[in-house]
């Protein structure tokens, strides 16, 4: 009598799996443990599991939904008990608080329509509202530390500090550049230098933002060599599609190029709500 068994049709030997087999010698994920999520699923699968302790640069052009994406990162990686070292030129710590306190008000009530001074109004006549929000941003307003631009060795030496204690990552908000504007080759080349060795030696994952001018983000999309060099000094680029959303929230298309992930070329769908610097799967 012919044995039963589990399959209805007879399984090919498998070279890689020889009799039972128990998975407990394969709980080594060979650095996937040091990979941040980013709370977007399709971002982490492009990613395999999330951010590195290496350089990402965060491409496009003046005004799109790369400081938007940061605020976002910004807030995850605090959630999930990081030091987020926030070096920003464009914006205060209050316009920060503020975008986290709509984007508070974006998870739990949905709601498209609201404002900074709506909500604040809102937390002044309820106390049980202000205490749910309170709990909401105590530890991501704790892990955020905003700074403008510290020196090299400040920052390391900061870097260094909260590295004895906790995790760290840090983000950089470039200021906006308008063409008029030279591109300045060294200082793009001393900037992710200095990332680079951030990154190294600390283990931090390092993302910041790159703005290029229209002919060089054309080249960098096109898959050409840039003049400034940008696909040499990053590990992984994030290109920003250039969207013309007609109406909100819309779907933001992002190129992935990397250096160091087996895919090296993928693209990712985000939908983005304007109002609230709020990122979800598309």
């Amino acid at each position: 009598m012919k044995e039963e068994t589990l399959w209805t049709e007879p399984m090919q030997s498998n070279p890689n799996c020889s009799g039972w087999t128990s998975l407990a010698d394969y709980y080594v994920f060979d650095g996937l443990n040091e990979k941040l999520p980013t709370n977007l699923c399709n971002l982490d699968v492009a990613l395999l599991g999330g951010i590195a302790p290496e350089v990402y640069a965060l491409v496009g052009r003046n005004f799109d939904e790369r400081h938007a994406l940061l605020i976002h990162l910004a807030e995850q990686f605090a959630h999930n008990d990081y030091h987020v070292i926030y070096l920003t030129s464009n914006d205060s710590p209050q316009n920060i608080m503020n975008k986290l306190l709509l984007r508070c008000d974006y998870k739990l009530y949905r709601n498209e329509s609201s404002t900074v001074p709506m909500i604040l109004q809102q937390l002044q006549s309820s106390p049980e509202k202000q205490s749910l929000f309170l709990k909401q941003l105590y530890k991501i307003s704790q892990n955020i530390i905003v700074e403008n631009q510290p020196s090299k060795s400040l920052l390391e030496e900061r870097i260094s500090k909260l590295c004895e204690t906790s995790k760290v990552v840090l983000l950089l908000d470039e200021q906006p550049c308008f063409p008029i504007e030279p591109i300045d080759y060294e200082y793009y080349s001393n900037k992710f230098n200095s990332l680079s060795i951030i990154a190294q030696q600390f283990k931090v994952p390092v993302l910041s933002t790159v703005t290029l001018p229209k002919e060089e983000y054309g080249t960098l999309k096109e898959g050409f060599p840039t003049k400034v060099g940008i696909e040499n000094y990053a590990d992984t680029i994030f290109l920003f599609e250039k969207s013309k959303p007609i109406n909100t929230p819309y779907v933001l298309n992002v190129k992935i190029l990397s250096k160091t992930l087996s895919i090296k070329e993928q693209f990712v769908s985000l939908t983005y709500h304007p109002t609230h610097c709020y990122f979800q799967d598309a």
